[in-house]
């Protein structure tokens, strides 16, 4: 507020708003004399109508009071900002300019990237799919020398893994693996946590933290990327029990949480016999067959297990030509699985004792 040819200087001024009084900071110039009031953090609570007032001390006392003033407190909302995204998502940043009445005029939102200063976008909302460090400007129509800026930022994060791992019953243990990568928006070094979790029978999601035969080993973040591996102990984990279970990791990435799921299939084999009793010179046929097949079709070898250079049968069926009774052989077979998803070979071995006395006719199988 200004006040013009007066005689002499006031003592101080105030304004008056419905809330109270507040001192205003008083300068003069010759005749004119200047009151100032300042808000820390200015927000729509002070849109409220304030008169300014000058006191004068003698010989001419008294107090001249201004018409009321309401203060256009120009501002910017934002929704919550996604500060990461998935890789592959888009995120949204929204900014709008909003003032406490109609004088500044129609708000208006431009963005720019930070380091290059560059315009990138225009209008209240922004979409990004990468990283990225951003500032959204409002200005207003009527008021183009005053703006509102706020920075923004998007880092990226990344979870890839298997989505099926093959092991033979023959293996003691098995490895799983998650990656993760993460591009940040700016120089700051991110909080990570990971989180292993198994698919329990009653299609609940229970932690490994102590599960008999799991464990969990993560590398440290670096370059950008960080690798966490659980290993499987197929012995301690029962894996007579079971013929496929699901794991998944969960990576948080400075609150955000990306995760990823993998099943894990055992490849066995059983099996089944001609009929008994067995005589002499009579033809046996031995077949084995996948015990989960997961639509893999194995190829076979079949050798006597105590010479295994020579092939007897490349298919799932072996038959065996004139067995004397009785007899106890062993044969060794070999069943090679092909992944198809990234070609690999899983190779799957068992030993086959077929035991035949003339009046009962049994297989046994054992690992080898």
């Amino acid at each position: 507020a200004v006040i013009n040819n007066f005689q002499s200087n006031p003592s101080y001024s105030f304004w008056l708003q419905s809330n109270g009084m507040v001192d205003g900071v008083t300068t003069w110039n010759g005749n004119t004399a200047q009151s100032t009031v300042t808000f820390a953090g200015a927000g729509a609570e002070h849109e409220i109508p304030y008169t300014c007032n000058f006191v004068f001390p003698d010989p001419a006392p008294g107090t001249v009071t201004s018409d009321p003033v309401t203060p256009d407190i120009l501002r910017m909302e934002t929704v919550p900002e996604p500060q990461i995204a998935l890789k592959g998502s888009t995120a949204t940043f929204t900014c709008v300019g909003e003032s406490g009445n109609a004088a500044a005029g129609t708000p208006q939102t431009k963005w720019y990237d930070k380091r290059s200063d560059l315009l990138i976008g225009d209008g209240p909302t922004y979409s990004v799919a990468e990283a990225v460090e951003i500032v959204c400007k409002v200005t207003w129509a009527n008021q183009p020398l005053i703006s509102v800026s706020k920075d923004v930022s998007l880092s990226v994060i990344g979870l890839t893994g298997r989505e099926t791992v093959y092991t033979p019953r023959e293996s003691s243990s098995v490895e799983i693996s998650c990656s993760l990568t993460v591009t940040m928006a700016t120089d700051e070094s991110p909080t990570i946590t990971v989180e292993w979790y198994w698919q329990d029978s009653d299609a609940s999601w229970p932690t490994v933290d102590g599960v008999t035969g799991l464990s969990v080993n993560t590398g440290t973040f670096a370059d950008s990327e960080q690798i966490s591996t659980l290993s499987i102990d197929l012995i301690e984990d029962s894996i007579m029990d079971w013929d496929k279970r699901q794991y998944r990791c969960a990576f948080n990435v400075n609150g955000k949480t990306a995760s990823h799921s993998t099943e894990l299939r055992i490849l066995k084999l059983k099996w089944s016999t001609s009929s008994i009793p067995i005589y002499s010179g009579q033809r046996v046929t031995v077949q084995g067959h996948p015990y989960a097949m997961y639509d893999i079709s194995p190829r076979w070898e079949w050798y006597k297990a105590s010479d295994q250079t020579e092939i007897l049968s490349t298919s799932d069926v072996l038959v065996i030509e004139s067995v004397r009774v009785p007899d106890k052989t062993a044969y060794y077979v070999k069943a090679y699985f092909e992944v198809v998803t990234d070609g690999t070979i899983i190779e799957t071995r068992e030993q086959v004792i077929l035991d035949i006395t003339g009046t009962q006719h049994s297989l046994q199988v054992s690992r080898h």
